[in-house]
């Protein structure tokens, strides 16, 4: 079993599957968590055994790709996740700003950041930066992102 994975992407299997595989958008932004995007994601193994999965839209919290890919890698022979959300309208990310923490004066930094941002390419870094962050935090409090 294949696996590579990147700060916004994972892929599992088996690479070079014979036969089709297919692409597919799935925007996440009204789905709860991980599970609910589990849950789609996996709804596609019906028509295909190898799937390149583009998550998009706004979130509350950063989804762990590692977790999703592990979820539905039994319904694939090939499963490429590519995570193209976005955290900056996140009513949590915005709480985490306010704490007098360090987590929160890093949250705080980066949003600053992002916001201060003339090209899409750096807004595009300082936002993985912070979902790797707030994902790093999660586990050293033992929470499941």
């Amino acid at each position: 079993m294949n696996r590579a994975s990147g700060d916004n992407y994972i892929a599992v299997g088996v690479a070079g599957v014979e036969g089709e595989c297919r692409q597919k958008q799935i925007d996440v932004g009204d789905l709860a968590d991980g599970a609910a995007v589990c849950a789609a994601i996996t709804a596609c193994a019906a028509s295909t055994d190898a799937l390149q999965v583009e998550l998009y839209g706004s979130v509350e919290r950063p989804l762990c790709l590692a977790t999703i890919a592990e979820c539905c890698r039994e319904h694939f022979r090939y499963l490429e996740i590519t995570d193209r959300t976005s955290l900056l309208a996140s009513d949590y990310v915005r709480t985490l700003a306010r704490e007098n923490t360090v987590r929160g004066l890093m949250v705080k930094k980066l949003l600053r950041l992002c916001a201060d941002c003339r090209h899409d390419e750096d807004r595009v870094i300082y936002e993985l930066a912070l979902r790797e962050l707030l994902l790093r935090f999660a586990e050293v409090n033992g929470d499941t992102p």
